[in-house]
């Protein structure tokens, strides 16, 4: 069963993105997120984004570091449908994190979860967090932006 918003952005057809854009600003700026994470993560060569959704961040992280591939993971089948950018950098995987750490594990240096953690359910928080630890080498960085 398909959620209410995804079904009623639906409805706004060629302005969806835009519709999207616009309301998810009162909640998250992504474009002043990934300013800042510039400033803290120069230059990273392999990204992951947990809970892409979309792709609105996974777009943002792509454009940010042109020299960087960019994965973005979710479990929503609706994974990276509003994705415009360059697809050449960029996969789209509908996958867990255990399963990005079983498969690719110390892979990435830099591992971000923007505006994601309000739709993980309360009692599965804690423990996602040492399941992201596998995702990352040493000396990589993570960043988690919550509200």
């Amino acid at each position: 069963m398909m959620r209410p918003g995804p079904l009623i952005r639906g409805l706004f057809g060629r302005y969806e993105l835009a519709i999207t854009e616009t309301y998810r600003r009162l909640f998250v700026d992504l474009d002043d997120f990934t300013d800042r994470l510039q400033d803290w993560v120069p230059r990273p060569h392999r990204i992951l984004g947990v809970g892409c959704g979309e792709g609105a961040m996974t777009e943002r992280l792509s454009r940010a570091y042109p020299d960087a591939t960019v994965t973005g993971i979710d479990i929503t089948p609706r994974i990276g449908r509003l994705f415009r950018g360059d697809a050449t950098r960029v996969r789209f995987f509908r996958k867990s994190v255990e399963d990005v750490a079983r498969d690719e594990p110390a892979s990435f240096d830099l591992v971000v979860l923007c505006d994601v953690v309000h739709h993980v359910p309360p009692l599965e928080r804690q423990p996602l967090l040492p399941k992201l630890v596998a995702l990352w080498p040493q000396g990589a960085v993570w960043l988690l932006k919550t509200g």
